[in-house]
């Protein structure tokens, strides 16, 4: 889920992780200065509010006063077990291109990259 915070209190690259078992958030990560990108529990994939993430992030950066909720991305497979060399997989990734689906995570740019190194605009 991506929410953009309205007053930017909280800078590029950082991350916090919400240890809270109660709540919806795992983490929070800043993208750029004006996009933070939440990751939710997957299991709970439309049960969660958005005004609940936004409240939890407020209570997590007490600097952030209004959010503004962007889109959100469900990645059902972040973590793909198939090998790369495989033509299955190979077909799949081009059939998604194809589609304009985009490919996130170990095979998205042929490359392994952390959160901090994506471009997230072109993400959103």
């Amino acid at each position: 889920m991506s929410i953009s915070p309205i007053i930017r209190k909280f800078k590029a690259n950082k991350i916090i992780y919400d240890y809270d078992l109660n709540s919806d958030i795992l983490r929070a990560f800043s993208a750029t200065d004006n996009i933070i990108v939440t990751q939710l529990p997957g299991y709970k994939k439309g049960k969660i509010k958005i005004v609940d993430v936004s409240q939890r992030l407020c209570e997590l950066v007490p600097t952030l006063k209004e959010l503004k909720f962007e889109q959100e991305l469900h990645l059902s497979m972040s973590y793909p077990i198939e090998a790369i060399t495989d033509s299955h997989t190979l077909e799949s990734i081009h059939l998604l291109n194809d589609n304009s689906v985009l490919t996130f995570g170990r095979f998205g740019s042929w490359e392994y990259l952390d959160l901090h190194e994506l471009n997230w605009e072109s993400i959103l």
